[in-house]
């Protein structure tokens, strides 16, 4: 059945559960149905599919298997392990899943599934190809003998394809690059013309840092496909690779810049495409791309010291938005802000005003805030940040005042930074409210003493008969 006619089916079956007896599907159609939602990882569909087929066709094999596999998936072991037990006897299917189990118990299980091979009757079909590798490939015993004989048990596959596209996929998540390579060459020996085979074969070769044989299996998808995106940004990443910021891997990963494409891809267009690009363009591109990736802080960090101003606040705040239930600790965010505190002041107030606006901003994470704002020559917005606090009964943090005090200072409002800095010295915080940040009480005196020294130098200079240059007592060293 081709793709328009499964994507029918499938969305009959979906219609048909709002109106109960408006449709008979036979037992295909429900394996079709079931095997479409996985694939498109609908758990409804799959989930109502199980129970129209335990009503209509309660002896189905096939959906009996599709049911045990949907459990383990679950985690429901006991009750997989109940029902492969009340079976008679188990298809291929209830077999390999009864070996898994054992393998996820750490049983060898090589010799079980050398057993399974030599024992049947009929060729592994696609689903049995699949769910061999996957078998094989739970525990080390499993691997070795899947990768150990992958030739022969392909060859009792109905698609030999099928089986060696997994083990390449199950040898690349194990890091074992070496079989990966070699089973993704079996690939496009078997077919030549399938660009996502070499474009699997270029990816593998980057990661074994073997450049000029990536850009020759990029070339040989590209020869298939010339526009296909994939190779591509494939023969740029390993240009560039292999030669740095050459113009030629400038022009491959620019040709095949998609705002989906993975991460890689894009940081290694943001090294090459200041030399060829202007900066306007490469900013348009960041943003698109964070549109689709909006996580990656990588990226938000470039944007950030691009200085592309409102774009990098709206994107930061795309960050936080889908997340902001998960997030019960501000040590990540308050990292990231002192990692661009020297180099991009503006980004780090961003990042750290958004944390607080959330309300998972730390003690310290509210000093550096504070001395973020004030580094980036924001100091008008020190005294409204500040009445924040203040309303919140955490004024007594010793950076904001300080920050408070200077930024004052530097908008000529001297007679009020004296006011406040005699304010806060008769106020010095207690022992509580510094214990909050310090992780002794000795270093709570210590901040204590070092508050109390740094605002009466303030207080010297601003009642010095001539005022200093603001430079010179400024406890930031600006």
């Amino acid at each position: 059945m081709n793709d328009n006619n499964l994507e029918k089916l499938y969305n009959d079956f979906r219609a048909s559960l709002s109106k109960p007896g408006s449709a008979y599907f036979d037992e295909d159609d429900i394996i079709d149905i079931y095997d479409y939602a996985a694939d498109n990882n609908d758990d409804f569909i799959r989930l109502e599919a199980l129970m129209y087929a335990a009503r209509m066709f309660p002896d189905s094999v096939e959906m009996a298997d599709r049911r045990n596999y949907f459990y383990y998936y679950l985690g429901i072991d006991s009750g997989v392990e109940s029902r492969l037990r009340s079976q008679s006897e188990l298809s291929p299917l209830g077999r390999l899943l009864k070996i898994r189990m054992e393998g996820a118990a750490g049983a060898d299980i090589a010799p079980k599934l050398e057993r399974f091979v030599v024992t049947l009757a009929d060729k592994l079909t696609d689903e049995e190809a699949i769910q061999i590798a996957a078998t094989a490939s739970v525990n080390d015993s499993g691997y070795a003998w899947m990768t150990g004989n992958a030739r022969r048990i392909a060859d009792r596959c109905d698609s030999p394809v099928t089986f060696i596209f997994e083990v390449v996929n199950y040898a690349r998540e194990a890091d074992d690059f070496s079989t990966a390579l070699k089973m993704a060459e079996e690939l496009t020996m078997l077919e030549p013309f399938n660009v996502e085979f070499w474009e699997i074969q270029a990816t593998i070769l980057v990661e074994l840092s073997r450049y000029d044989e990536a850009v020759s299996a990029a070339d040989y998808a590209l020869a298939v496909d010339p526009s296909a995106p994939e190779s591509l940004r494939l023969k740029g990443y390993a240009l560039f690779s292999r030669d740095g910021c050459s113009k030629e891997a400038y022009d491959f990963l620019k040709r095949g810049f998609s705002p989906e494409m993975d991460s890689r891809y894009m940081h290694a267009y943001h090294v090459v495409a200041p030399d060829y690009e202007t900066p306007d363009s490469i900013i348009d591109k960041t943003c698109r791309y964070l549109d689709k990736h909006p996580d990656d802080q990588i990226m938000l960090t470039t944007l950030a010291l691009m200085g592309a101003g409102d774009r990098f606040e709206k994107r930061l705040t795309s960050v936080v938005e889908p997340h902001i239930d998960g997030i019960k600790d501000s040590i990540p965010w308050n990292t990231w802000a002192l990692s661009l505190i020297t180099t991009d002041p503006d980004a780090a107030a961003v990042i750290l005003n958004e944390a607080a606006s959330r309300d998972i901003a730390t003690p310290a994470g509210v000093d550096i805030l504070f001395e973020a704002v004030y580094r980036s020559g924001h100091y008008g917005a020190i005294e409204s940040i500040f009445k924040v606090l203040e309303a919140q009964s955490k004024s007594y943090l010793p950076v904001a005042r300080l920050a408070l005090v200077m930024s004052l200072v530097r908008c000529d409002r001297r007679d009020e930074a004296l006011v406040r800095a005699k304010e806060f010295l008769n106020d010095i915080p207690d022992m509580p409210d510094l214990m909050v940040m310090a992780a002794t009480p000795m270093q709570a005196q210590l901040m204590a003493d070092s508050l109390e020294r740094r605002l009466r130098n303030i207080i010297a200079a601003l009642e010095a008969p001539e005022i200093p240059p603001v430079d010179d007592f400024d406890p930031f060293g600006l």
